[in-house]
């Protein structure tokens, strides 16, 4: 069950206490209250583990959750026991329950998901709610006072987490778009996506360049259609004017009706395209920022949409590249063969340098250290400039240093260790001058993987 569920059960059950059905029926007592805070536990704990998440992932779940209704606390305890709370326990006769039996935990617990407004609740969450009540009432009778303390420390703390994944789900870090978008890449995988592509290609043999050309403004007027890029600002009038993407009746199946709107929607679509020549490519980083911001608004056969319609242009572009090999370095494979070269590069030094780790930290933790450094758009720039100039071993030393820095090596190793276990990788180079370099590194505080590095390598070495 989703944390969206659970904050929706747990009004569910605060609004049956309220409506009086509960008191009327003369069930409520000091175990029903107790199975409230059971429940806030459960979910204060799912909280904790979201908030830690979302330092490095982009988390789904959290974005459907209801911050406009859960992060308001009279949502919570308008009129009811928290508020009035002393009343409540004073007026009622409440049992004093042994309520460490567990027939009493069980029989509350049983009654709950049937009788608060029909809601059903599984049967792992409950086992989770009968395993934090028994926690909680374990060998002890909680006063009234007592009660009351628990149940209003259980929301303030609830409300004080969802503000604070609020704000991490509000503003994450840029890279993690870029990773939205390769999950939902794998989620909505279409193997039909291309199917009219490939009958066009059948029925008229291999295209011209002029024909893909064509091919491709099709694509995008299709796209354009379904109304994706509802969500995103109109432009402004020099936006439309600057517009390099145009779409003419000479590109579209004669007699196609071309709506006026179209040039409004294509300078829509250029903030996450570029034409790069004839290659169309994605601002995968833009791209991923729109539909995270827009998450919830999206029908599931919309993000099959946007899926297909790259695909789809991913093909075209190989197709015209054939033509135009020159174009061939804008293709998306060839980025991310560029990311996989620099990935096997850093990781033929890091990994000779794997002895010197502390021994409470991970073995795996450079290679993951390595995929995360490369996900940032900041510095996938700065390494692809550094490591295929004359600064690729500087640069190297650097990330040696910066982990030597935030303590991912044993601090009985230093420079001297590492210059020389990199030596042996390259030989091209004296072993001094790498020692140099390193030397200077922990000294360095510059640069986009410095940043990244003292900023993430706590949250990394943690998970």
């Amino acid at each position: 069950m989703i944390i969206n569920d659970h904050l929706a059960y747990l009004h569910r059950i605060i609004t049956g206490v309220m409506s009086g059905d509960i008191v009327r029926m003369g069930i409520f007592n000091k175990l029903y209250a107790i199975g409230i805070v059971s429940i806030f536990q459960a979910i204060n704990e799912q909280l904790e583990k979201l908030s830690e998440e979302l330092d490095s992932e982009l988390n789904l779940e959290a974005v459907s959750i209801r911050f406009d209704l859960y992060c308001r606390k009279d949502y919570w305890n308008k009129n009811w026991l928290f508020i009035d709370g002393e009343y409540l326990f004073s007026k009622l006769d409440i049992e004093l329950y042994p309520v460490s039996y567990t027939s009493e935990i069980n029989q509350m617990t049983d009654y709950l998901p049937n009788g608060v407004q029909g809601y059903q609740i599984t049967p792992n969450v409950l086992t989770s709610f009968k395993g934090a009540m028994h926690q909680l009432c374990d060998d002890e009778r909680m006063s009234n006072r007592d009660l009351l303390y628990a149940l209003n420390t259980g929301l303030d703390k609830m409300l004080c987490l969802l503000d604070e994944v609020r704000k991490k789900v509000k503003n994450p870090q840029n890279h993690l778009y870029v990773k939205l978008w390769d999950e939902l890449l794998e989620i909505y995988e279409n193997d039909e996506f291309d199917k009219e592509y490939k009958e066009w290609i059948e029925d008229n043999g291999e295209p011209s360049l002029n024909e893909l050309k064509a091919r491709q403004k099709q694509e995008i007027f299709k796209f354009l259609n379904k109304n994706f890029l509802r969500y995103c600002n109109n432009p402004t009038g020099a936006e439309v004017k600057k517009c390099k993407l145009k779409i003419t009746e000479d590109d579209l199946p004669y007699g196609t009706l071309i709506p006026e709107s179209i040039a409004i929607e294509c300078a829509k679509l250029e903030r996450f395209i570029e034409l790069k020549e004839e290659i169309l490519t994605f601002n995968y980083e833009k791209l991923g920022q729109y539909l995270y911001k827009n998450y919830n608004q999206f029908e599931e056969s919309e993000f099959f949409h946007i899926t297909d319609f790259e695909r789809i242009i991913d093909v075209i572009n190989e197709a015209i590249a054939k033509h135009k090999p020159s174009l061939a370095k804008y293709l998306k494979r060839y980025e991310e063969n560029q990311i996989k070269e620099l990935y096997e590069d850093c990781k033929k030094v890091i990994i000779t340098c794997k002895p010197f780790l502390k021994k409470d930290v991970r073995k795996t933790i450079l290679e993951k250290y390595l995929f995360e450094i490369l996900s940032d758009t900041d510095i996938k720039t700065e390494a692809r400039k550094k490591l295929n100039g004359q600064s690729k071993i500087k640069y190297l030393c650097d990330m040696i240093a910066h982990l030597s820095n935030f303590y991912v090596f044993d601090v009985k190793y230093g420079a001297d260790d590492f210059s020389k276990a990199m030596s042996k990788e390259y030989t091209g180079i004296a072993e001094r001058t790498i020692n140099r370099y390193i030397r200077t590194s922990i000294n360095s505080r510059n640069g986009a993987l410095y940043t990244w590095t003292k900023n993430n390598i706590d949250k990394l070495l943690k998970k």
